[in-house]
């Protein structure tokens, strides 16, 4: 058995030789350990300051090329990674689109023959790039150790040839890769994904500080993109409506009633054709000024005047009769109804009045009752423009307007799921017969093939020998005799119908299909912006 080591002694009780000894070296070593510590914190305290500063950079923008960008730059500033490039996922949630790179001049450090490569090249289907799927898949960083997994990756995303592959393999100096994904949500309660990061280091092992700083940096990249990306989708909403109600306002120029509208201060902001040219009400002024109540009978200006002023206090004019007088002196019967447009917080922004002239109603009683459904079609349409109800309780309210104007006896939604693929799915019902609602649910054609089901414009048919024979049965058999098909547009295309039965004869005209058309295109805008606010509200 050796000596023991003089130099190496067991665990025990120090001896007073030891204990001073110790004292001697602690001051020393304290000063040391102290001072790193003071390092390590002022370096952590700058780094915190930098990411909240890149993290605020990135919300303040209103692109997601700017936001790339800030993002890029931030992660090679601040970590030792050495390149960072990002790409974004289109809306379709199906396309990566190169946006920005960052790093050594070299991008990607792929050698000299790809100086000239870009970023902006990058645009191909996220399914073809296994790691950027996983990572938005899972929601967790995927580690690249090898280079045949960075190259693999590359290749994916750019589509090289195989001999500059090769030389990117050979030349390569990047030891670890990470994909980074960018996305709102979680697994939980449902991931947006927005895009993915990939970053390189010339480094062997990863740093857990870098590492936490990009992701840090992702996250708030993620929420500025997402911002970015739904105002762009209501501004687009905004202005699909902004045009939807200007066709609204061209049909109610061409209207046979009277219309005209008023801001919350009283003055008129449109009157129709019919108004300018009756000649017998004032558009300058407050609401009904002293030139057009000097024109009102005198019985009835208290009545009319009490009834304007209940508009500033949410109140309604509806079916309301007075006695106005012409240029030529003749007295009038008109009959007012009006509709409130408020804005998100209830307060009345514009006060619209539907003027109908009844005298001659004895001398065209069934010309006065179709321009009566048109006068309630115009005003349910401008509410339901700038109401705020439940989605369900807007589409029965559409069936109901449309039924009621063309007389339909029962009436359908249908939305196409896939525009491409023509798949068909029932949205809503009314009045149908419960068996007949079951068959639809069940065995109803799921791919577009019927003459109701294609086109842009509105059809009625009578002859109902080309539509599929068992639908056609039950059809006969509720007696009905004519269908009309109201398409639901968006952006130009339909993403639905309305299919309305009636037992009887039906016929339509120029202008009930062009109000039609209209009810059409606001049903498509209540359609798309329910759905996107139900994707918002699930975030």
């Amino acid at each position: 058995m050796s000596a023991p080591d003089p130099e190496h002694r067991p665990p025990g009780p120090s001896s007073p030789e030891d204990d001073r000894r110790s004292s001697r070296s602690i001051p020393g070593d304290r000063v040391s350990i102290f001072d790193e510590e003071r390092r390590r914190l002022k370096h952590r305290l700058e780094l915190q300051e930098l990411v909240h500063t890149f993290s605020d950079q990135m919300r303040s923008q209103r692109s997601i090329d700017n936001i790339a960008r800030v993002l890029t730059d931030a992660v090679v500033e601040l970590t030792s990674f050495r390149n960072a490039m990002l790409s974004i996922l289109e809306e379709d949630g199906r396309t990566l689109i190169g946006v920005s790179s960052s790093g050594h001049k070299r991008t990607l450090e792929i050698g000299s023959r790809l100086a000239k490569y870009s970023i902006h090249r990058i645009q191909c289907d996220l399914s073809t790039v296994p790691a950027y799927t996983e990572a938005l898949t899972t929601g967790e960083i995927v580690y690249h150790g090898t280079k045949e997994e960075i190259v693999s990756t590359l290749s994916a995303l750019t589509g090289l040839n195989p001999g500059i592959l090769e030389i990117i393999r050979r030349t390569i100096r990047m030891n670890l890769a990470l994909s980074v994904p960018l996305y709102i949500g979680d697994r939980e309660t449902g991931m947006v994904p927005l895009g993915v990061m990939g970053i390189s280091s010339t480094k062997t092992e990863v740093d857990p500080e870098d590492v936490r700083v990009v992701q840090i940096l992702a996250d708030q990249a993620s929420l500025a993109i997402y911002n970015v990306r739904l105002f762009e989708r209501v501004r687009r909403q905004a202005k699909r409506a902004e045009i939807s109600e200007g066709r609204i306002r061209r049909i109610m120029d061409s209207a046979h009633d009277m219309i005209i509208s008023y801001d919350d201060s009283g003055k008129v902001k449109f009157a129709n054709n019919a108004l300018r040219e009756s000649r017998v009400y004032s558009m300058e002024g407050e609401l009904i000024d002293k030139v057009t109540l000097d024109r009102v009978h005198p019985d009835d200006q208290a009545r009319l005047v009490e009834a304007y002023l209940g508009l500033q206090d949410n109140l309604s004019i509806r079916g309301m009769e007075y006695r106005i007088r012409d240029p030529s002196g003749d007295w009038l019967t008109h009959n007012i109804n009006t509709a409130l447009v408020q804005d998100e917080n209830g307060k009345v922004v514009e006060m619209v009045a539907f003027i109908r002239d009844v005298t001659l109603e004895r001398h065209g009683e069934k010309e006065i009752v179709r321009r009566n459904k048109e006068l309630e079609i115009l005003n349910a349409l401008i509410t339901n423009l700038t109401s705020d109800i439940d989605f369900k309780e807007m589409i029965d309210r559409s069936l109901t307007i449309i039924s009621e104007f063309t007389g339909a006896d029962m009436a359908t939604f249908i939305s196409i799921q896939e525009p491409s693929s023509g798949q068909l799915d029932i949205v809503s019902h009314l009045w149908v017969p419960e068996e007949f609602a079951d068959f639809m649910e069940a065995d109803f054609p799921k791919e577009s093939g019927s003459p109701l089901l294609v086109g842009n414009d509105v059809q009625v048919l009578s002859d109902m020998k080309n539509i599929d024979p068992e639908y056609r049965s039950y059809i006969e058999s509720l007696g009905i005799k004519a269908l009309v098909s109201i398409p639901v547009m968006l952006r130009g295309e339909p993403i639905g119908y309305v299919i309305g039965g009636v037992k009887g004869p039906l016929v339509l005209d120029e202008e009930d299909i062009a109000i039609l058309r209209a009810v059409g295109d606001q049903l498509g805008i209540v359609f798309e912006t329910a759905r996107q606010m139900t994707e918002v509200h699930d975030d």
